[in-house]
């Protein structure tokens, strides 16, 4: 194992990168053969999701100490995994190690040091390439192994013999590249050319990849002597999306070359100084090539390089550009294109070799040139490295996909006989006009029964069966591409449900192929949130109500039990945390562990579930405990009925303990499986069950299904409000506190609700009817209750007070002047004051 000392004393170099582009390219490989990535330790992407989901990776990996290179993963045209490497070890398809690469000394410390290409002619074998980690005069050989594939599940790879690659010269430098093979009119042949470069000279080792294997062509001279350290020659290739050029980065310089994939031509175009450059990548329209250098003592630095004019041979790098730092501060590490056309970047932060947390940096924007961000991909108990895995670059770039009305077509078929919204998607440009051929059933040949042009396009797809959907675009490099999707029509699925006669209500559905269902609480079209998938659904309430059903696909769900336990001492404190990966999760138990040496323990446990913007989920949980006694050292089991969650971050709040109790700490502060973080808190023993769809219908109809009351008799109206104390004022208060009791009956009633028309009036209690009136209030205000009980509330009653204001003071007498000496009867009057009844005199 390479230690970090040693690693600080020799430098990691540069890489190199390729380009070519051709008129007439046709699409080489399905569409999902990139998509999901294994690397580092215990860190996996999967990228038939976006933004990607983290997955969990290979744990323990060879040299997770280290730096962590020599990643490589393969997936199936439909982004199932089959295989990859991570540092000397071959995982199948289930993450098990079946074998190992042909050099296994610091095989992790090999940049591009495993490479799998596809194998021309076969549908289920790959050659897997590798470079060992010496390198000058006493090289070991540049190797492959085949790897035939069974499957996507279990153990499904045979690792065949090593073939060892003649005519390494001097040996070669670190770093691989594979291009597609072109006949001499630019038509693709379904071979591979393989790049490797010479240590202590200027050549290019050129290969050609076929059927019959992996043969020595030839050696081409370009660009600069490649000389350094024999232990740690590092180097990076990369080709652009046309490949047409590509980038070499090796020491302190990103060079870049033309590239002919008729003949294998190589041509040196110039070269950039970027101090310890290592990781590189091209954006799709080949105008920008990234770098990401620090591999010694520099700091680790992500660059942006234009390529003018970018696309075509003879275009050259121009003046390099700082955009960030990756989150590693030790090294910077790998730049590789996704399937979504963003560029990852890794980088590395620890040399102890243990579980942390790390980010993934991304180039969200690369055709224009875009900025870098730190922190886009979160990795928690885990260790990323340098290493990223490295894909031929016809996997990744210029990816045609469907959608079929907004979704993706591996998981939606089209609607028969019904008008229907088709997309095809390109990750890069598409120039030109989209042109569609669609084929019938049966329809075997070559000429279709229909066509279109334009992007989108409404089709309608009649009768049911296989239909053939075939779609040609024009990429930036002046490729046309053609695409088959297999189209297979689907009827409308209407969906319905029956409701159990006993309590707790139990709907059934039926109307779904699958025997799946989804269940809403209202119709999503409107608003209504989603409570559960499956076959049935438990309907937790009593009162009755409505549920929302439709059909659902294939759905696979996962369970995920806890198993941490409560220590039954100390004191546990705060909040539990939940992290709830894609899909529909259902909370359905967990626990809490108490005790009281000596106290005897009354009360309830109640939890509630609230989401990140501290809105509840659901109902409050409650356990009712009672231990008469202390000496008690046991657990309350909670099981939420309605606690239905989807991808995010939840809070479980305790909102009350039982008196005499104290919570005992947990045996472990987190744990996480399947996708689900739980940390922190005072509960612990989950279990929570999350379902994925894996095949989305298109075609369906819901229905709302009503669900009769479980309880009786129902509460009934309640009667006149009367005033069972105090006073009701009708006048307008000026300097007292007066409050007035209302009170009511209904039949079977549990409690009541009061509330008012108007705030301005004064407050009531809402369940003791008791009315604290505002002083200098006056107009009119209802007095309102309904009955709480089964099937309520009851229907609304309520009591108008009107309160009248105080009068005014009357304005200056009047009377007949002069007033003579002993007159009687005389006339005295006041203007009139509004809402007098009488006047004093």
């Amino acid at each position: 194992m390479l230690s970090h000392l040693m690693k600080k004393i020799i430098p990691k170099q540069i890489s190199l990168i390729f380009l070519f582009c051709s008129s007439i390219f046709i699409e080489l490989f399905g569409q999902g053969q990139a998509n999901v990535w294994y690397f580092g330790d215990n860190i996996g992407l999967d990228f038939n999701t976006s933004p990607p989901t983290l997955l969990k990776g290979m744990t323990p990996v060879d040299g997770n100490t280290n730096i962590m290179e020599s990643a490589a993963s393969i997936s199936d045209a439909s982004g199932k995994f089959l295989f990859g490497t991570n540092g000397k070890d071959i995982y199948s398809a289930d993450r098990q190690i079946r074998g190992a690469l042909p050099y296994t000394f610091n095989a992790f410390s090999v940049a591009q040091g495993a490479l799998i290409i596809p194998r021309p002619g076969s549908t289920t074998d790959y050659y897997l390439s590798s470079i060992s980690y010496t390198g000058c005069s006493s090289a070991n050989p540049a190797a492959y192994q085949t790897i035939t594939v069974s499957g996507t599940t279990g153990n499904n790879i045979t690792i065949g013999a090593t073939t060892y690659l003649s005519d390494n010269g001097n040996g070669i430098t670190q770093g691989q590249m594979v291009l597609p093979r072109t006949d001499i009119a630019g038509n693709l042949t379904g071979d591979f050319w393989l790049v490797h470069h010479e240590w202590n000279s200027n050549n290019f080792i050129i290969y050609s990849v076929s059927f019959a294997g992996i043969t020595y062509v030839k050696k081409v001279s370009a660009g600069v002597v490649v000389n350094g350290e024999c232990s740690d020659v590092t180097a990076f290739f990369k080709a652009n999306a046309c490949y047409n050029q590509f980038v070499y980065n090796f020491g302190g310089s990103t060079y870049l070359f033309d590239f002919d994939t008729r003949t294998a031509a190589i041509t040196n175009r110039n070269s950039v100084n970027i101090p310890e450059a290592y990781g590189v990548e091209f954006s799709k329209n080949g105008k920008w090539v990234y770098v990401c250098s620090g591999t010694f003592t520099q700091t680790p630095t992500v660059y942006k390089i234009p390529v003018t004019p970018g696309g075509v041979t003879g275009s050259t790098l121009g003046s390099a550009t700082q955009i960030g730092n990756p989150y590693g501060n030790i090294r910077g590490g790998c730049l590789q294109m996704g399937p979504d056309g963003q560029i990852y970047a890794a980088s590395f932060s620890s040399w102890f070799g243990t579980p942390r947390t790390d980010w993934i940096g991304v180039v969200k924007d690369p055709e224009n040139g875009g900025g870098f961000t730190q922190k886009y991909v979160e990795t928690t108990n885990a260790q990323l490295g340098m290493g990223l895995p490295s894909f031929i670059t016809s996997l990744v770039a210029n990816k045609v996909s469907l959608d079929i009305e907004g979704v993706s077509s591996s998981q939606a078929s089209p609607c028969v006989n019904t008008p229907t919204k088709l997309q095809v998607n390109l990750n890069g440009t598409i120039v030109g006009a989209v042109n569609w051929r669609f084929f019938l059933p049966g329809n075997t040949g070559t000429t279709p029964d229909a066509t279109a042009t334009g992007n989108p396009i409404t089709h309608t797809y009649t009768g049911l069966g296989a239909h053939r959907t075939v779609v040609s675009v024009t990429d930036a490099c002046g490729r046309n591409i053609n695409m088959e999707f297999p189209t297979t029509t689907v009827p409308f699925q209407n969906a319905d449900a029956t409701v159990s006669a006993s309590c707790p209500k139990v709907l059934t559905g039926s109307g779904s192929t699958s025997g799946n269902y989804k269940w809403y609480s209202s119709n999503p079209s409107s608003g209504g949130t989603i409570l559960g998938i499956g076959a049935t659904y438990n309907f937790a309430g009593t009162n009755g109500g409505s549920i929302w059903v439709e059909p659902a696909g294939s759905v696979n769900v996962v369970t995920t039990s806890d198993n941490r336990t409560s220590s039954g001492c100390c004191t546990a404190a705060g909040n539990t945390t939940l992290t709830i990966p894609t899909g529909l999760s259902s909370i359905t138990e967990f626990k809490i562990g108490y005790y009281s040496h000596s106290t005897a323990i009354s009360g309830s446990f109640s939890a509630e579930l609230r989401d990140a913007n501290n809105v509840k989920i659901g109902s409050t949980v409650s356990k009712v405990i009672s231990h008469p006694s202390g000496g008690i050292n046991t657990t309350a089991t909670l099981n939420p009925t309605d606690w239905a969650v989807t991808s995010g971050s939840y809070t479980v709040i305790l909102t009350a303990t039982p008196s005499g109790a104290s919570i005992g700490s947990l045996s472990s502060n987190s744990y996480s499986a399947n996708g689900v973080s739980i940390s922190g808190g005072q509960t612990y023993a989950y279990t929570i069950q999350t379902s994925n769809e894996t095949t989305i219908l298109s075609c369906k109809t819901g229905k709302s299904i009503s669900i009769p009351s479980c309880c009786s008799p129902s509460v009934g109206t309640p009667s006149a409000i009367s005033v069972s104390s105090g006073t009701e004022p009708t006048c307008q208060l000026t300097n007292a506190t007066t409050t007035t009791t209302y009170s009511t009956t209904a039949t079977n009633a549990t409690g009541y609700n009061w509330s008012l028309s108007n705030a301005s009036a004064g407050s009531i209690n809402a369940t003791t009817g008791v009315m604290t009136w505002a002083n200098g209030f006056s107009g009119s205000v209802d007095i309102l209750v309904t009955a709480a009980g089964c099937n309520g509330p009851s229907s609304q009653v309520k009591r108008t007070v009107n309160i009248t204001s105080l009068p005014s003071a009357p304005a200056a007498i009047t009377f007949t002047s002069p007033v003579c000496a002993g007159a009687i009867n005389q006339a005295v009057s006041v203007v009139a004051v509004t809402g007098a009844t009488s006047y004093t005199w």
